[in-house]
């Protein structure tokens, strides 16, 4: 079961990428060099609303979530933000390997993109796409290793306490 700290970060993280995928939206159809097609802007914006709701899943089934959003986002602008939170959550909630995977799908999903929205694939563009997946990617796993440093002091805490109280409880003894 969620928690209310889990309700509120998943507000805030759908509604974060919901917000900026319409900003990106909003600036994206209009580029003058090669604008956005009425087809294409369609497609973007139900490919971004479907990679906005899949947030809510990221907890239960993150390497689904975010694999749909790397592939959806092939075609997409406005699910960019949203496929970068399913990365995170996916390093947060998964080990390295899927994490890494959906990371490495992620630069040839955006050279797909550009390629259909008839756009040049630079060299610019491809460090901002690793630059975004390498950070979302890590990001995620850090979080995952604070959480497990921070399970790993309580335990030992746990532990000397309970220890103490063994030994208090064997001097109270001796003293008998």
């Amino acid at each position: 079961p969620r928690t209310a700290r889990d309700w509120s970060v998943d507000v805030a993280g759908f509604s974060l990428a919901a917000a900026l995928g319409a900003l990106i939206l909003t600036i994206t159809p209009h580029d003058f060099a090669s604008p956005m097609t009425a087809g294409q802007v369609v497609t973007d914006t139900a490919f971004g609303a479907l990679c906005c709701l899949s947030l809510w899943w990221r907890r239960r089934w993150p390497f689904g979530v975010a694999l749909a959003c790397v592939l959806l986002g092939a075609f997409s602008t406005s699910g960019t933000i949203a496929g970068l939170l399913a990365m995170a959550s996916l390093a947060v909630h998964r080990p390295v390997r899927p994490a890494l995977l959906v990371a490495g799908l992620y630069v040839p999903s955006a050279v797909v993109c550009s390629i259909w929205l008839q756009r040049p694939v630079t060299w610019s563009m491809l460090l901002l796409t690793v630059a975004l997946a390498a950070a979302a990617t890590g990001w995620g796993m850090f979080v995952r290793a604070r959480r497990q440093l921070v399970s790993t002091l309580r335990e030992r805490a746990q532990r000397a306490e309970a220890d103490q109280l063994v030994r208090a409880e064997g001097a109270r003894l001796a003293e008998r």
